[in-house]
């Protein structure tokens, strides 16, 4: 049986699509994850298209080539809710009927009754698989070319980004925002740009995705071993971390091999990977060679120029910060 299934809407307005993408969340078993994706992805599960674009030949391609089950979705006050052949009539605040005709099309009842029996193979905390969707995710992002992009989770669009400008609006009904194997994303058309804009501020792409990655907790298979580069300063809010965040961006705007900031610093290992891991991620600096350091830890009792010159730097960080 399926573990989650790939589902696509095309045709609608966001508010519209927001209802449906609701409507079809509450009629998926309990058992079953969804995937949001976009129409130009393959291994469509089920794809939900307005009726007035069905004929056209792009359409008519995808669900020949990519596409398992589809819905025409057709406004239709009297029989809101209803499926008729292959049309489903919106708009509908029960799911019962589409639940019925998503378990028969997908999925086999005698089975789904079995929750106790049920061990998911789709797994959540599965870092390795979160981490990979993640990297994916992040990849299209920074893309310039790709103009808007929204990032979804199983409860729809939590945030739109314009990848020329680096500006994300934020969904605020969306206020849980974790970035797991659940996440996607898929291209936005001009109407939902407008949308979704409408009334949103926008914000600086790496400033608001820089401490949901540092939470995350992911780490890009960091070595002690490795050297980093810090080209762009991450913004660091008041927290616990925040002093030793601001010492490690200090040591590694100057290129550092990463065992030589845990040891200096006596920071933890976890601590120095997610700050690498996340800066990684999004962009604010990369992987150097080893013979291109200039941050080196001199290992002898007395304390060499360098050093005195990285702790009077400390000095003024911490008075201009008020730390």
């Amino acid at each position: 049986m399926k573990q989650f299934l790939n589902v696509a809407i095309f045709g609608l307005s966001l508010k519209v699509m927001d209802q449906i993408k609701q409507m079809v969340i509450l009629a998926m078993p309990q058992q079953v994850s969804i995937k949001w994706c976009n129409i130009a992805e393959k291994n469509i599960d089920l794809l939900l298209v307005n009726d007035v674009f069905f004929t056209s030949s792009n359409i008519q391609k995808i669900i020949l080539q990519d596409v398992q089950a589809y819905l025409r979705l057709e406004k239709h006050e009297i029989y809101a809710g209803q499926i008729t052949g292959d049309f489903l009539y919106y708009p509908f605040t029960q799911s019962a009927v589409l639940s019925d005709w998503i378990k028969n099309r997908f999925f086999d009842y005698g089975y789904l009754n079995k929750t106790k029996e049920y061990t998911p193979e789709f797994k959540k905390n599965d870092d390795g698989n979160e981490l990979k969707t993640v990297s994916k995710v992040l990849d299209e992002v920074f893309i310039a070319r790709n103009g808007f992009i929204q990032l979804m989770d199983t409860r729809g669009c939590f945030a739109l980004v314009d990848t020329r400008t680096e500006r994300i609006w934020m969904n605020e009904d969306n206020k849980l925002i974790q970035f797991t194997a659940d996440m996607s994303q898929m291209y936005a058309t001009g109407q939902f740009v407008n949308e979704f804009t409408q009334n949103r501020h926008a914000h600086d792409l790496r400033t608001q995705l820089w401490p949901i990655l540092l939470n995350a907790g992911f780490n890009l298979e960091v070595s002690e071993q490795d050297c980093f580069m810090l080209n762009i300063w991450p913004q660091f809010s008041s927290s616990v971390e925040r002093k030793n965040l601001l010492k490690m961006a200090a040591c590694f705007a100057q290129g550092a091999k990463i065992s030589d900031v845990k040891r200096y610093l006596n920071l933890t290992n976890d601590l120095v990977e997610r700050f690498v891991s996340a800066a990684l991620l999004i962009r604010l600096g990369q992987k150097i060679d080893a013979d291109t350091v200039k941050f080196r830890l001199i290992t002898s009792e007395s304390e060499t120029g360098q050093q005195l010159s990285i702790k009077g730097f400390f000095g003024k960080l911490r008075k201009k910060l008020g730390l």
